[in-house]
């Protein structure tokens, strides 16, 4: 008797936990992510306002680069990013390396370059200077924040978008409104690639 009512009662609390159609995971809650970013910002002098995070386990064909306000933790924007198409990446399965001519991308924290320069594949582009191991050869390898005219504004999911040779780039018109934080904010910016 005792293990048919305690049958009863799995089978109750289960049966409401199927996944309804159209029913879509909640996001990540990157709230853990904000406070490390802030005292990272603290630590090395950057901006107070806001830091740039990209999410490498989110879809391609999603937005998964996302500035987010230090204030309150909210999400200011969100843009559709690129990831290294090197190592055997595909849309679902990001691979990382380090390594020059891996066509990777790196995970970890970088400090962008406080003005753009002069690129001529892109017209402008933003050095990333890597802080950590996973990242230190970013400068080396010419991994950059840039525009690239191939990637839309709009998410294509399920279908991914283009891969890059490691670069998290973005849509000219995401770039110019990134630009536009970047220039406007009150020191140099964290951009945290996490997977």
């Amino acid at each position: 008797m005792q293990k048919t009512i305690i049958f009863l009662i799995i089978l109750l609390l289960f049966s409401g936990c199927k996944r309804r159609e159209g029913y879509a995971e909640p996001e990540r809650d990157y709230i853990t992510f904000t406070q490390e970013a802030k005292q990272f910002a603290q630590y090395n002098r950057l901006s107070n306002e806001f830091y740039i995070l990209v999410d490498m386990s989110v879809h391609s064909g999603k937005k998964r680069m996302f500035v987010i306000n230090f204030a309150d933790g909210s999400i200011r924007d969100s843009f559709l990013t690129t990831h290294g198409m090197g190592c055997g990446s595909s849309d679902g399965d990001v691979r990382f390396s380090n390594t020059q001519e891996s066509h990777c991308s790196s995970k970890g924290k970088y400090i962008l370059g406080t003005q753009k320069v002069y690129s001529p594949g892109y017209r402008y582009k933003y050095i990333m200077y890597g802080k950590e191991a996973s990242n230190s050869n970013a400068v080396v390898r010419n991994v950059v924040f840039h525009p690239w005219s191939i990637v839309p504004d709009e998410e294509t999911y399920p279908n991914g978008i283009a891969q890059s040779w490691g670069c998290p780039a973005v849509s000219e018109k995401a770039f110019n409104t990134m630009d536009g934080y970047l220039q406007n904010t009150n020191g140099r910016v964290l951009l945290w690639i996490i997977d």
